[in-house]
């Protein structure tokens, strides 16, 4: 369930990206979201972040961020995925982060174009807001909405639609001016990198015949040159798999090689592996054998942005170095979001001074930070774990009188075997440090986030005899899974391991009557949901020993009952059909 969420956070992530690109992460022009009001005066001190010149804060209130630039462009990027929220603690700050990013990066880029003259003409600006206008000219019930929210269209075109389209076209000519891309680059790229691009858009559709003979083989390779594939195989009986879309690696190196280079319509093999002999038909081939295939494939596209992208941010980069401009910020949250994004190094240390006076947490500090050390704390152990790893090995070679690895040795020096005991004795206590205050921090949040997803995943590793935490953590998952089972979109796995934990609980010695009772339940609404009545009525037996009284027990046995018949009669169906 976890990795569900993290996807959904991926696809959001990557549309901020691409719109970013596109130049049309400028969302005012929308009419789902507010403009910023004429004549309306900000300080410094409101926006959550700023643009400063050689350490000065920049006076034009155009380059400092707001909040309600963020927080309206996060809202709507929820609602258009119908996400109701996401994790305040884990999700959230981190996609406000590159939401700030994205921002703070096109401030810069008015900046520039402040101080090269770069803007759109005056025919290029009424050009794009005509467009819009008749667009909305034609939609009633957006037409409607603007005049609720702004007075009247003339107003909204004029003081929220045509300053943001000003904008919009002066950021489109910086970055097609700083970021384009020629031909030679891109062709360059692909000779480069013309295996790698293969493995990952080369495609082919396929049909496969597989035989646990040669002399069966052979016979349908005779039969498929006198007539048709697939008319081969029927009057063999053979049954045709298709595979739609393959890619490089699926087969061994032999067979990819034979089915990219075959044209479409032929007959490839036969070939010998995993027990049988298998004989393909390519329906359909796109390789990208030279530049022009390259060229007139998809891939074209999506590398010519990517390049287009990393010219982009090498120039933001030496711009922004060359003119000592930089981003400030006034919320802290943000700030130590935005480093943690950007892979900052000795995050985890200065995060951990904030947060611990000697081993007493602040509780004061705000609970985004104390997410944020979680994750940081999950990096500084991995390669805290490794480092001891590494001390241990070195360690057994002086021990046995052999000479180190010589990357140990030209990453910690030549060292004995006292110093390096004193060494991983060193390690070891700060990884125990990291440990404990992890431990803390997720304790505190559980007691104030309970509901969590992310906080009971961690309180659950880190306590998992803790009967009340695993009862938490298994209802949550139920709570997350249980609209999938139904329309049966669900990963088998998690299911299995979400009934198995609540059982635990149900059982637990220690666990309350009401959790039992609850587990329980949730083990019978779950067996439902799977059709499995005969795991259903076990749970309510169960529940009906521990409370008599807890559900509706008559209803809850007729719904097995029923869920029983309606399995009996789609076995039967079949055999009445046919008339057996």
């Amino acid at each position: 369930m976890r990795r569900w969420m993290k996807k959904w956070q991926g696809v959001i992530i990557w549309v901020i990206a691409i719109a970013f690109v596109a130049g049309m992460i400028w969302w005012s022009v929308s009419i789902n979201l507010r403009g910023t009001p004429r004549n309306v005066n900000y300080t410094l001190d409101q926006s959550l972040a700023y643009i400063t010149k050689d350490g000065t804060a920049l006076t034009d209130p155009t380059y400092w961020l707001m909040p309600w630039e963020v927080n309206d462009y996060y809202s709507n990027l929820l609602s258009s995925y119908r996400i109701n929220s996401l994790d305040p603690l884990f999700e959230e700050p981190r996609l406000k982060a590159l939401i700030a990013d994205v921002f703070l990066q096109q401030k810069v880029i008015l900046y520039y174009a402040e101080k090269n003259n770069i803007k759109p003409s005056k025919k290029e600006v009424e050009q794009e807001v005509k467009s819009i206008i008749n667009t909305i000219k034609n939609d009633q019930n957006q037409l409607d909405q603007i005049k609720r929210r702004y007075g009247s269209l003339s107003v909204y075109e004029k003081d929220y639609l045509e300053p943001q389209i000003r904008v919009q076209l002066t950021v489109k000519k910086v970055q097609e001016a700083v970021g384009a891309v020629s031909e030679d680059e891109i062709k360059q790229y692909f000779e480069e990198n013309k295996e790698e691009l293969q493995n990952q858009y080369d495609r082919v559709d396929l049909e496969a015949i597989s035989f646990d003979s040669s002399s069966t083989v052979q016979e349908f390779l005779t039969k498929a040159n006198e007539m048709d594939f697939d008319e081969a195989a029927s009057s063999m009986g053979l049954t045709v798999q298709p595979f739609s879309n393959a890619t490089r690696g699926i087969f061994p190196e032999e067979i990819d090689t034979a089915l990219f280079s075959a044209t479409p319509g032929s007959i490839v093999g036969p070939f010998y592996f995993l027990d049988q002999w298998y004989v393909f038909r390519v329906k359909t081939s796109s390789v990208l054998t030279d530049f022009n295939a390259f060229e007139n494939s998809d891939a074209y596209s999506e590398v010519k942005t990517k390049l287009e992208q990393e010219k982009f941010q090498k120039w933001l980069e030496e711009f922004m170095k060359e003119e000592n401009v930089s981003y400030a910020f006034n919320v802290q949250v943000l700030e130590y979001w935005w480093r943690y994004l950007k892979n900052e190094e000795g995050l985890y240390e200065k995060l951990s001074d904030l947060l611990f006076q000697e081993d007493r947490l602040v509780e004061e500090a705000s609970d985004e930070l104390k997410s944020l050390f979680v994750l940081l704390s999950d990096t500084k152990i991995q390669d805290l774990t490794q480092r001891i790893a590494e001390m241990t090995q070195y360690e057994e070679a002086l021990k046995n009188s052999q000479k180190p690895d010589e990357d140990l040795v030209k990453k910690y020096g030549e060292l004995s075997l006292e110093e390096v005991a004193r060494k991983k004795q060193e390690l070891e206590n700060e990884k125990n440090t990291v440990e404990n205050r992890k431990r803390t921090v997720v304790n505190y949040l559980y007691s104030n986030y309970p509901s969590s997803t992310y906080v009971l995943e961690y309180a659950y590793q880190m306590n998992p005899n803790d009967i009340n935490i695993r009862y938490n953590y298994y209802s949550n998952l139920y709570n997350q899974i249980k609209p999938y089972l139904s329309m049966g979109s669900y990963d088998p796995n998690q299911v299995l391991r979400t009934m198995l934990g609540l059982y635990t609980v149900a059982n637990a010695t220690d666990a309350s009557t009401d959790m039992r009772l609850d587990s329980y339940y949730m083990l019978y609404d779950m067996s439902l949901a799977l059709k499995d009545p005969t795991s259903a009525k076990f749970y309510l037996d169960e529940m009906k020993n521990l409370d008599p009284s807890f559900i509706d027990y008559e209803s809850a046995y007729n719904q097995v009952e029923s869920l029983l018949k309606e399995l009996e009669t789609e076995e039967s169906t079949p055999s009445t059909a046919t008339g057996e």
